[in-house]
């Protein structure tokens, strides 16, 4: 079949031999050349310049997806410092110590301790403590001005909500500088979580915010990184610009300006955009929302900056193709003349030619590993060579007696399945153009309906300066496709993992001193990409002194024992923050075992050490107040002697005197010496019982216990039966229902529950029938559990006080009791780890709450 078609293109010569030339042909040839090389220069140019331009953008994308991620991480990194104090038990508990009391030196000395760790490890530069009235009790460093008003206005609402609060870019009144701070609410934990003040940790952005933001990875004359958030009808802009100086939180732009970059961020628009600046110039810009913040990013160039190396390029394309031209002409000038002289000899010489290499050519193609096919110029199949034929599971008889286009029979598609349009196809582009093409992006449809993608190369015939024919060679890239296509997945989990662990890797070739990095290692050590990788001995300079000896001393050994290592290291900063970072190395070796470098990983663990750092410091700042405890312990039981034996003597000794009174000399004393004496006698009983509520308080907190499974519903049940049948004459109905078991000591949590339930059957006095229940829910790791009563109730503003002691709601002649069995109560969830709380209404009954571990701990 070949040899057929190539025939008919012998016989097109030898007509083509009777034909006289003219000039006239080779100045169409000439023509169509001159307008091929313009062509190609344009579109040269053209992709030259859409090239550049992608390059431009994919820049502005990078730089704004790390100047995003880095914004996201110091927002986070600021969240993080505020929690390590919010709800934090022993801070709130310093706050409130010194707050009620200021000239409690040892309060106020570990407050200082606590707060200067902000200033010295940090980048704050001011931290203050306000009491709930907004007045400043502390602050450092010490001298500073006063607060900022924007700071004080939002203390109530922090106070209000008890939730941590960052004050966006203000300000300062005093100073005129701008700032950033956030406002952490001191809860007092153990008073129901009420706010007693508010700590405010102030960050100058001078100092890191803004030198990050301005900072520009590659030379540039106009580039700039713009930081803006929307003030009601205008874009406000957070830092000064590099073209307007004095703009930070003073310069705006009206919304109704949309051809603005900072004004499509504001609305919306994310991605690559084109607008003009704030000086009207065009730019190009990568906008984006910073997340979790009111901020967004902007990265722009100016247009003109952009567009003027393809100017340059544009010159260089029009001095070559004039120089092409030039040479074409001459070439075709000197093609003329040997043409004239000698064409039937070369005529003659290329179809002898071409007949030799027509034997070649099957030989060739027929142990070819490829598959090959060759095209007429009206697109049918002319020729397969035997690879094409499995590939295609057509034989070329099949092919040339149907006679279809090969775009109907292969059915070329997408490497998205797709069908690909005849103008679109490979083989018609050829033939029409006369232009190579290469693609890996294409798939083919074998017979049977098998799809797969192919590497195809397809060139064209050209007889006479016509292309009569084309040829393509293709290749099954299946395993290839799929191998990539695991690769690059296997590389993207990886470069995800190293990022989210924030773990680099590296590789050291002791041969060549060579150090390669993975792209998180340059964040961990804050270089640039860009710059030339340092050898070992340069890289060394990164690390203390301390850290330089150890991991030098560590990476010797390995290379002389092979024994991996695993060193926790400080880096050298130029700042004040101190930064480490976890090394780990285990050496390479080549086919003859021998080490010839190290490879391993770098992970930043500044966070674990600062937290070490501050457990360290909690750590001593509780072994001290354990020894206040015990102290304060000791005293106690002192002082609970000192009651039982020696307050309550003499008030036994008041009760039985005036018993003995009232029963001897009761005829003796008149009614009012009798009413005296009686109100002598009972409130020396009430003082009694008080003395001894006071010492069963202090009992609870020494009493060692022994944690158990509690059976609650037994517990509840006896407990109950007991509290009714001591009232008979009352219609008491107590509803105890299904109560999970939970871990505690079995004598305090039935204190507990004897405590609460009888303060149920005393509210509820007053009710035809006492309807009192007792329930739970489940809530993570604890059991919720509740007595609820339809009795007297309570205001909500007043449930600050229930578990104070001696603190009462109700008079004496209301309901009886000395109001300390609130207190017990709380005492004793408190030792279990739980919390307890009520909500209640006046006259329509309580329902007090108390949490225990569901399981052992």
């Amino acid at each position: 079949m070949l040899a057929r078609h190539r025939g008919g293109i012998v016989a097109a010569e030898i007509q083509e031999q009777k034909e006289s030339f003219f000039p006239i042909k080779l100045i169409v040839i000439f023509t169509i050349l001159v307008a091929g090389i313009l062509a190609a220069s344009y579109l040269s140019y053209r992709g030259y310049e859409k090239q550049y331009r992608a390059k431009v953008e994919h820049e502005l994308s990078v730089i704004a997806d790390l100047k995003v991620a880095e914004l996201v991480q110091w927002r986070s990194e600021r969240m993080g410092d505020a929690e390590i104090i919010y709800k934090n038990t022993t801070f709130s508990n310093l706050v409130r110590r010194y707050l009620n009391n200021p000239q409690d030196v040892e309060a106020e000395r570990q407050l200082r301790e606590w707060l200067d760790q902000y200033l010295k490890h940090t980048e704050y530069d001011q931290v203050r403590l306000f009491d709930p009235r907004g007045i400043t009790r502390m602050s450092f460093p010490a001298g500073q001005p006063p607060a900022s008003a924007t700071v004080k206005n939002s203390i109530a609402e922090v106070l209000r909500s008890g939730l941590i609060t960052i004050i966006d870019l203000y300000r300062n009144e005093h100073d005129h500088r701008i700032y950033l701070s956030v406002l952490i609410p001191i809860l007092d934990v153990s008073g129901g979580n009420q706010a007693i003040g508010v700590l405010s940790l102030r960050v100058d952005p001078e100092k890191y915010l803004f030198p990050f933001i301005l900072r520009w990875p590659t030379p540039s004359q106009t580039a700039e990184t713009l930081l803006v958030r929307r003030d009601g009808n205008n874009v406000l802009f957070l830092r000064d610009l590099k073209f307007r100086k004095g703009a930070a939180l003073k310069f705006r732009i009206p919304l109704n300006k949309t051809d603005a970059p900072p004004v499509m961020a504001v609305l919306g628009r994310t991605g690559i955009v084109e607008g003009k600046d704030y000086q009207g110039v065009p730019v190009v810009a990568d906008i984006r929302s910073v997340p979790n913040s009111p901020w967004f990013l902007i990265i722009r160039m100016d247009t003109s900056e952009m567009h003027a190396p393809a100017r340059e390029q544009l010159w260089m394309i029009i001095g070559f193709v004039a120089a092409l031209l030039f040479g074409s002409g001459m070439g075709l000038a000197f093609v003329w003349r040997q043409q004239s002289v000698g064409f039937y000899r070369e005529r003659y010489q290329a179809a002898e030619a071409l007949r030799e290499n027509e034997k070649k050519l099957t030989s060739i193609t027929s142990n070819m590993a490829e598959g090959l096919y060759v095209l007429d110029d009206a697109g049918r199949f002319v020729f397969l060579n035997p690879e094409a034929e499995r590939l295609l599971g057509w034989t070329i008889n099949e092919v040339y007696e149907k006679g279809p286009h090969a775009h109907d029979l292969v059915h070329f598609r997408r490497a998205d399945g797709t069908l690909l349009p005849l103008e679109e196809c490979n083989i018609h582009t050829v033939i029409k153009t006369g232009k190579r093409h290469s693609s890996t992006d294409e798939v083919f449809v074998r017979k049977d309906g098998y799809v797969f993608p192919v590497s195809v190369i397809s060139a064209p015939i050209v007889e006479g300066g016509k292309v009569v024919a084309s040829i393509t060679v293709f290749q099954d890239i299946t395993e290839r496709k799929q191998a990539e296509d695991a690769l690059r997945k296997s590389e993207a989990e990886l470069k995800e993992a190293q990022r989210v662990a924030h773990i680099g890797s590296w590789d050291w070739d002791a041969i060549t001193d060579i150090i390669q990095w993975s792209a998180e290692y340059y964040n961990i050590f804050n270089l640039d990409p860009k710059e030339p990788l340092p050898n070992y001995i340069e890289h060394l300079k990164v690390y203390t002194p301390e850290s330089r000896e150890r991991l030098d001393a560590a990476v010797k050994k390995a290379m002389q024992t092979g024994e991996p290592y695993e060193l926790d290291l400080e880096l050298a900063n130029p700042d004040v923050t101190r930064r480490w970072i976890v090394a780990r190395g285990e050496v390479k070796r080549n086919a003859d075992g021998r080490i010839v470098g190290l490879r391993g990983t770098a992970q930043n663990i500044t966070g674990r050490k600062q937290a070490e750092e501050a457990l360290k410091m909690l750590n001593q700042a509780l072994q001290s107040t354990a020894k206040e405890l015990e102290f304060a312990y000791k005293n106690m039981e002192s002082f609970s002697y000192s009651i039982s034996h020696d307050l309550r003597a003499p008030l036994r000794i008041t009760n039985g005197l005036s018993d003995v009174m009232l029963k001897d000399y009761h005829d003796k004393l008149d009614d009012e010496g009798k009413k005296l004496l009686k109100l002598i006698h009972e409130n020396t009983q009430r003082m009694d019982q008080l003395v001894l509520a006071l010492l069963e308080l202090s009992r609870v907190g020494r009493q060692e216990m022994k944690i158990n499974r509690i059976d609650m519903e037994k517990a509840a049940t006896l407990i109950a039966g007991d509290l009714k049948a001591m009232a008979p004459e009352r219609n008491i109905d107590v509803n105890i229902k299904t109560l999970p078991p939970a871990y505690g000591d079995l004598t305090l949590i039935r204190q507990v529950l004897a405590n609460l339930l009888s303060n149920a059957v005393k509210f509820t006095k007053d009710r035809d029938i006492a309807s009192i229940e007792v329930g739970s829910r489940r809530e993570g790791n604890e059991n919720i559990y509740y007595v609820k009563d339809n009795g007297a109730g309570f205001d909500m503003e007043q449930a600050n006080r229930l578990y104070k002691v001696f603190q009462r709601l109700h008079s004496l002649n209301e309901f009886e009791g000395i109001g300390i069995g609130l207190s017990i109560v709380q005492r004793i969830i408190q030792r279990h780890g739980g919390r307890v709380w009520a909500e209640g209404k006046p006259g329509k009954g309580a329902t007090f709450y108390f949490s225990l571990p569901g399981k052992r701990a």
